[in-house]
Parts: structure tokens; sequence; C-alpha cells
């Protein structure tokens, strides 16, 4: 099921004339989509979750946002009941459900196979000890064991159920993910947002489109390490004029012609394989552009995944 990455209601907002500019890293180009054609993941939460995940998630990105960002562009978003905290919602939505995430919650379960003391690890242990595995091969099949072959067996069917069970996409990945959203959703709850407002140049918006920078350690995201509690700043492209930040003086503020520079590289080197803006020729210039960077082997945070958002 196609779970998208960059909710719709958010990426219309670049939209015109029904389609948006979409810079593709991987060959380099542009072309312009409809904003439902892209940036989304193929079972990103697998099987029958799948819709059980969206009918959570439509809570963060349904009407409520879509009134917040309306109200965003006619400067009455901190006035209007329940508009900011539809934008933190969007803004958690945003960090949880991302390619990244599938990348840091392998690294975690790969240092949990590490650790003796974990469950996983546990399972690990076991599938290196001989009697175990000849043991489970007869409780699964109700065979004897005659070699290796069996044992290989017992290997092959406990690494898929566990990967079924606690990898990417399985009920575990998404129930972790769930209890994230609500922590974030806690721990927003009494910090202001600020809408940062460009003068000229647009903001694009990338297939990881929250930032989390950590300006000390110059590190960004979370498969680099930056968490809640060591960012300095969180940033979210709500539209090709409007920025929103975690923090700040609950106002707009106006956003000087570097900074949107800046955000809009972060955007591009931190996709995966894409980043969307409005229709423009400079979206093929900057695909080009970072797809020579990243040949000459300067890629993004992490590694792209191999469920593709797109034909």
């Amino acid at each position: 099921m196609r779970q998208h990455i960059i909710s719709q209601v958010l990426l219309k907002r670049w939209a015109i004339d029904g389609v948006v500019g979409v810079g593709d890293l991987r060959h380099g180009t542009a072309r312009r989509r409809a904003p439902g054609a892209e940036a989304w993941l193929s079972d990103f939460i697998a099987g029958a979750r799948a819709e059980e995940a969206e009918r959570r998630w439509q809570r963060f990105e349904g009407d409520s946002v879509r009134r917040a960002l309306e109200a965003v562009e006619d400067g009455t978003v901190f006035s209007g009941p329940g508009h900011v905290e539809a934008l933190k919602g969007l803004l958690g939505l945003h960090l949880i459900r991302a390619r990244e995430t599938t990348h840091v919650w392998a690294g975690y379960l790969g240092q949990q196979a590490k650790d003796p003391e974990s469950g996983l690890g546990s399972i690990v242990a076991m599938l290196n000890e001989p009697g175990v595995l000849d043991a489970l091969f007869t409780e699964r099949t109700g065979l004897v064991p005659s070699g290796p072959e069996a044992r290989d067996y017992v290997r092959q069917t406990v690494v898929r159920d566990v990967e079924e069970q606690i990898g990417p996409g399985g009920p575990a990945f998404a129930e972790a993910l769930y209890e994230q959203l609500e922590t974030f959703r806690t721990r927003f709850a009494s910090i202001a947002i600020e809408i940062g407002v460009t003068d000229g140049e647009a903001l694009l918006i990338g297939d990881t489109p929250a930032l989390l920078i950590d300006h000390g350690a110059t590190e960004v995201g979370l498969s680099a390490g930056v968490t809640i509690s060591s960012a300095d700043s969180l940033l979210l492209p709500i539209g090709p004029r409007h920025l929103l930040a975690l923090g700040g003086g609950g106002d707009y503020r106006s956003i000087p012609p570097q900074t949107v520079s800046k955000v809009n590289r972060l955007q591009i080197e931190r996709s995966q394989e894409k980043f969307y803006g409005c229709p423009a020729p400079s979206i093929a210039t900057l695909a080009a552009a970072e797809r020579q960077r990243r040949l000459a082997g300067h890629g993004p945070g992490a590694q792209p995944s191999d469920r593709t958002q797109s034909r």
C-alpha cells in the first residue's frame, strides 16, 4: 500500500495548475507531476496494518491541518482555535513518517542483535546452538533432523518470522512510531512555534522534509544522531513562502534570503530520492547539480530505500 511521506495537504501548497516541480536526484532530472502521484513509499507500514496507520495519521493531516495552512496564508494562524496544535501535529508526523526512520530502526535492531542481554540478542545466540535448532526443527515439522540442512531451514524460518514482527514495516516498528509521535506531541505542547515568511526566493521541500539541526555538531537528522533534545532547530517548510519552526516568539518573522538558500540546500541534500517545488526551470538545474555532488561521493545522510516512492 502506498503511504505518503509528505502529506498531500502539504505538498499541494507547491502546486501550480495542479502540478508540482519534481527534482529527481537518482537521474539529475526534473519533471512536473500531480502531487498525489509523488512522495510515497510502498509498505512503509506493511500488510493490513497500513490502513490502520492511515486512519491514525489522518488526524495529523486532515481538515484541521488544511484549515491551519490556510490560516498561515491569511495571517490568522495564531488567533484561530486549534491551528497551532494542528501544525505541531503535522511537524511530528513528518518526523516519524520519513524514509530515514526505517534506517534508524534497522540500526537500532542491529545494536540489539549484538547485545546478548536483549531479546533479539538472545535469539541471535540461539541460532548458533545446534541442540536448540534441532529441537525447533522437530517442533515445527514433527521430523527428526538429519543434517545441517535442517538447521539452516530453522535459521531461515526464525529470521523470517522475526523480520515480519520487528523489522521495518512490521507491527513493532508501527507501534514504536505511534508511541514516538505521541511523545513528540507531549514535548511540543508547551513550546511555541514561529512562522518564517520569505521575501523572494521560494522554499523547496524534500522527501525527508522535517529538519532536526544540531548547529554545534553541524549534524542534521535522526540518522545523524540528532534528537529532539540535542537539536537547536526543528524546521518544516509548509509552503513556498512559509517555514514552520518549533520555538521562537509565537509570531510571523521575515526570513532573509541567505536563510532560505540554506534551508533549500538542506532540503535537497537530505532528500533520499526527490525534492519538490513550484514548477520552474531551476528545479532541473538544482537536481543536476546535486546528482553530480552525489556522484562525487557526497550522498544524503541516510541510504536510499529500495522501496521506491514512484515510478
